[in-house]
């Protein structure tokens, strides 16, 4: 494949993907509003940190992590967005009982 080949090819895929994106996103929708599924949230709902692996933080930097998750907690600090992580919204089909 030469270089026009093989990026027509990549476009070709990206608008593809972005096409069954669509369509995947609104089938969730109405899976959803017919009660086929819901929408469950990571962390319960709750922010959660995206600091590094809390083991680490534990043994290494305790009270530095403590410090952090303190500062950070407020919406207005400067770093909260990029320590607290919003919760996921993850799809997950209704058990069915006939």
């Amino acid at each position: 494949m030469n270089r026009l080949e093989t990026l027509g090819k990549i476009s070709q895929l990206k608008a593809e993907i972005d096409k069954l994106t669509l369509e995947h996103n609104a089938l969730r929708e109405e899976a959803v509003l017919k009660g086929y599924a819901v929408w469950v949230f990571t962390k319960n709902g709750q922010l959660s940190n995206k600091a590094p692996d809390m083991k680490w933080w534990q043994e290494h930097r305790k009270e530095s992590f403590a410090k952090l998750c303190e500062k950070t907690k407020s919406p207005s600090h400067p770093d909260h967005s990029k320590f607290w992580k919003k919760p996921s919204r993850n799809f997950k089909p209704v058990e069915y009982t006939a």
